[in-house]
């Protein structure tokens, strides 16, 4: 045991806790104890990239922090990914997820579904909004249906052509298109014990 201990090399980390502590807007003249949490989850991440592991395992990383502050973590992170680093982020906010990692797991229990997030986020359904006076009563492929002031919103997973012919058939004021977001795709896994979208 003593020759392991004389055997270990020792970091100087002074120098990149300064600049943590800098671009984390930290006040190092206080004590952790008199710390907000947001001020105290600045502390953990300090504590844990000063040394620039190779490895970073992160649970809920950004919970506590101001959008500025997230928004500097990820520039953070995104560095010393580029630098080589792996980076495991576990997070329920999952538009964090979308914008700032390259690939995405859904669990539950198990790995329900893994991918780059861009694959996760291509699905055959589409995120239909439409406003106005519409029968939707002959379309199956439709999940999630909302109805809102007129306003309906729903996921369609069917032929794109046939659900414009059942729309044109009624009176529509505004209409919009567009992929569903990952919280959407998370959802669904969920809900649907891993079955694609």
């Amino acid at each position: 045991l003593l020759k392991l201990s004389a055997d270990l090399h020792y970091k100087d980390c002074s120098v990149e806790r300064e600049i943590l502590c800098r671009r984390l807007q930290l006040d190092v003249n206080r004590k952790v104890d008199e710390l907000s949490f947001g001020n105290r989850k600045k502390v953990a991440i300090v504590s844990a990239l000063q040394h620039q592991p190779k490895l970073l395992i992160l649970d809920e990383p950004t919970s506590g922090l101001d959008p500025l502050m997230q928004r500097e973590f990820f520039h953070i992170i995104r560095e010393r990914n580029e630098q080589g680093a792996t980076v495991f982020l576990s997070s329920h906010v999952l538009s964090e997820i979308q914008r700032n990692c390259t690939r995405a797991a859904i669990r539950e229990g198990r790995i329900i579904a893994c991918d780059r997030v861009e694959a996760l986020s291509k699905t055959n359904a589409k995120r239909i909004s439409v406003q106005g006076q519409v029968s939707l009563d002959s379309l199956e492929e439709i999940r999630d249906l909302k109805e809102n002031d007129g306003v309906f919103s729903f996921l369609y997973g069917g032929d794109i052509h046939r659900l414009l012919e059942t729309l044109s058939a009624g009176t529509i004021t505004d209409l919009s298109i567009s992929d569903p977001d990952l919280d959407e795709i998370f959802l669904h896994y969920y809900e649907n014990g891993g079955e694609q979208v």
